[in-house]
Formats: C-alpha cells, sequence, structure tokens
C-alpha cells in the first residue's frame, strides 16, 4: 500500500499552489463513486476538485473550516485523504509528523 510518503513531492506541489491535496488510497466503491460524482480523475494525488470541497464543506463544521481555511501556499499544508472506507483532515508541517485536524476524527 502506499503511503503520504509516497506522494510528498505531489503534496507539495500543490500545496504551494495554496490548493488542498486529495490523496486517494484504495477507496471502497461508496468512495469510488462519491469521488467519480465529485470530479475526481482517478490520481492517486490531485488537487481537491470544486466539486468535492462542496459537497465535503456540508459535511461537518469542522471539514468547513478546514476547507475553507486559506494557506497561501504556507505550512501547515491541507491533505484530504481518502482511504477504504474512511477519510482524513491531515496537516502537513515540513520535518514534523503528519497531524489530524483537530475534532475531525472520532
Amino acid at each position: 500500500m502506499r503511503t503520504l510518503a509516497d506522494c510528498a513531492d505531489a503534496i507539495a506541489e500543490i500545496a504551494r499552489l495554496g490548493h488542498v491535496a486529495l490523496v486517494v488510497l484504495e477507496p471502497d466503491d461508496d468512495w469510488k463513486d462519491a469521488l467519480r460524482v465529485s470530479g475526481y480523475g482517478g490520481e492517486l494525488v490531485s488537487a481537491m476538485p470544486l466539486g468535492m470541497s462542496r459537497r465535503l464543506s456540508c459535511a461537518d463544521p469542522i471539514t468547513e473550516h478546514w476547507l475553507a481555511r486559506s494557506n497561501r501556499g504556507e505550512p501547515p499544508h491541507r491533505v484530504f485523504v481518502v482511504m477504504r472506507d474512511n477519510s482524513l483532515l491531515v496537516n502537513l508541517t515540513p520535518g514534523r509528523a503528519p497531524r489530524l485536524e483537530p475534532g475531525s476524527s472520532t
């Protein structure tokens, strides 16, 4: 299985442009359908499609705030990870371990 470390260069480029990176690792069928409807093109790493960002911003207040935050290419970089039937809001700062957005997981 691939890891975030395998995607570091692509994530860094997306983050440099101020976008949320989308990393998709072995999504289940429900996520595959949701991703397809949201404009995802099948890449391992991509900038999050606008349609997906709009849909997810309605999920809960934490996700809405996380997506609305403007980084302007500065850390922490935002990475939305889809893995199997789960999703994670990950904040990446170079030289530090990845961190989940506070309050975003149970």
